[in-house]
């Protein structure tokens, strides 16, 4: 990967406005009529999303001709299994009569796909990603993770996505970060995803890739200061956007730019935190957002590459 020139990096603590009441995490009241997917893994692997990590007992599900119902020594592994079950479409495959689930670890990718499953129970798109699996395959897809890497799932209280160990140090990490981050997740549980094979994925994700290897003369601080005071209003609608839709969400976020003889930019993508924030606000919809704002910025003739970095302050702060 070529080395990215020193960024400009601009505070942006001053955009920080009150939460919105609709800004929380968690599920919303009630739930949304929508039309259910079927999974792409079958229910018994999600089933094992519903247990703690130190689970040992099991749980036995009845499936009455109307109703779920169970049997459980932890009654949230059991509201979580019959919810599975409720929004599972079945079709002729629904199970009869009583059906013992025992403890296992569950994949990254049930656990994915159990937010396929309830999300859009839950949330519109307005409040995030609602089937993260086909991003994450395609982040994997261009851009392998180190083996062993693990993604780290926390409310405290807010969303906080940890990539183990380590920190995210590929592209392609970086980009699976950037996806959770940007999930509407059903729950507030936490959960620790480990990655193996991808499955086929789809979705735009190439902001998080470099586009070539070819290096070319970094720009002038000025200039790049310049085009980018004109693209700040843009800047900051993204930034409020995805403070409305992920309260608590902070740091840093740095972008590498590429620009030819005219000036003009012919591709923006993300990078490593340049800024001296410890935390970095990764997040797809924001990135993506970011992205656009950047893409609308002229330089002045002179064809050059650069970075550029933002402190997203926090909300409170």
């Amino acid at each position: 990967m070529p080395s990215v020139p020193n960024p400009v990096v601009m505070s942006i603590a001053s955009m920080v406005v009150l939460v919105a009441a609709c800004a929380t995490t968690g599920p919303t009241a009630g739930f949304r009529e929508v039309q259910v997917e079927k999974p792409a893994l079958p229910a018994a692997e999600l089933f094992n999303v519903c247990f703690k990590e130190d689970a040992v007992a099991p749980v036995k599900l009845m499936f009455m001709s109307g109703e779920v119902l169970f049997e459980s020594q932890d009654n949230s592994a059991g509201r979580c299994m019959r919810e599975i079950a409720d929004m599972y479409p079945w079709g002729e495959g629904r199970p009869s009569g009583e059906l013992v689930v025992k403890p296992a670890k569950p994949s990254g990718w049930a656990v994915l796909a159990w937010v396929k499953l309830l999300a859009p129970t839950r949330f519109g798109p307005e409040r995030g990603l609602l089937d993260p699996a086909a991003l994450v395959a395609s982040c994997l897809t261009k851009g392998p993770a180190r083996p062993g890497v693990a993604y780290a799932i926390r409310f405290d209280p807010a969303l906080r996505v940890s990539v183990l160990p380590a920190g995210a140090l590929t592209d392609g990490e970086r980009c699976v970060e950037a996806v959770l981050g940007a999930t509407a997740w059903p729950s507030t549980r936490p959960f620790t995803l480990e990655l193996g094979t991808p499955p086929a994925g789809k979705g735009d994700v190439s902001h998080y890739f470099v586009a070539s290897e070819k290096v070319v003369s970094p720009i002038d601080p000025q200039r790049v200061h310049d085009a980018m005071m004109l693209a700040k209003p843009l800047v900051a609608a993204c930034w409020e956007a995805a403070l409305n839709r992920r309260a608590g969400i902070s740091g840093g976020r740095t972008v590498r730019i590429s620009v030819d003889d005219s000036g003009a930019v012919t591709h923006v993508s993300m990078a490593a935190n340049a800024t001296d924030a410890r935390s970095t606000a990764a997040d797809y919809l924001l990135d993506l957002c970011l992205v656009q704002a950047v893409k609308s910025a002229r330089f002045g003739p002179g064809a050059g590459d650069t970075a550029y970095s933002w402190v997203f302050g926090d909300r409170a702060g």
